[in-house]
């Protein structure tokens, strides 16, 4: 998994700069495929490192949050987590094995497993409004993408108007929003007037 992280984020580099270079959609593609397939892989390495180097798989499996919910039996009922959970991957499986490791320890590694699998979700979901953002402004900063509005200057500062047909406001006034750049990873949409 640590040399799919690198081998795609290096491959999100060369393609960059391919598209870069060349301005073909295929560079482009392939950039913004790598580059979210290396985020995806090194976020869930590093929210895994960090867990591990700050809990040290001595998590307290005895607080509400690892306890089961009342809908829970009945989730595992229809999904058939019985017939399946076997056979489901690991990271490290010599934290689960028996041989090495204490009932007591293993739940432990468990809580800690399921503490890193809740963060993997929010951060997921952080992605994909970050890369919804990205295709909005037109792909890769610094070059003119599919949806960069008419006039705008290749670094991102936008006047984005609206279209024709909502372009008039109230009382004649023609209201637009503006995309401004407050820094370098955080748009914002201010109403000029």
């Amino acid at each position: 998994m640590k040399g799919a992280a690198l081998g795609s984020v290096a491959l999100t580099a060369v393609f960059a700069l391919l598209h870069h270079w060349r301005h073909a959609a295929l560079w482009y593609s392939l950039a913004i495929t790598f580059g979210t397939i290396g985020y995806h892989l090194a976020m869930r390495l590093m929210v895994g490192l960090i867990f591990d180097r700050c809990m040290h798989n001595r998590a307290d499996y005895s607080k509400p949050w690892y306890r089961q919910r009342r809908f829970e039996p009945g989730l595992h009922e229809k999904l058939r987590v019985r017939r399946w959970k076997g056979r489901m991957p690991t990271y490290e499986s010599s934290l689960f094995d028996l041989h090495k490791h204490s009932w007591d320890e293993i739940a432990q590694a468990m809580c800690q497993a399921e503490l890193v699998h809740e963060t993997i979700a929010v951060l997921s979901f952080y992605s994909a409004r970050r890369d919804a953002l990205v295709w909005q402004l037109g792909g890769i900063p610094g070059h003119v993408g599919p949806q960069r509005a008419a006039g705008s200057d290749v670094c991102g500062h936008a006047a984005l108007q609206p279209p024709a047909c909502c372009a008039a406001g109230k009382k004649g006034k023609a209201p637009f929003s503006r995309l401004t750049r407050g820094d370098q990873d955080r748009f914002e949409y201010v109403t000029v007037r």
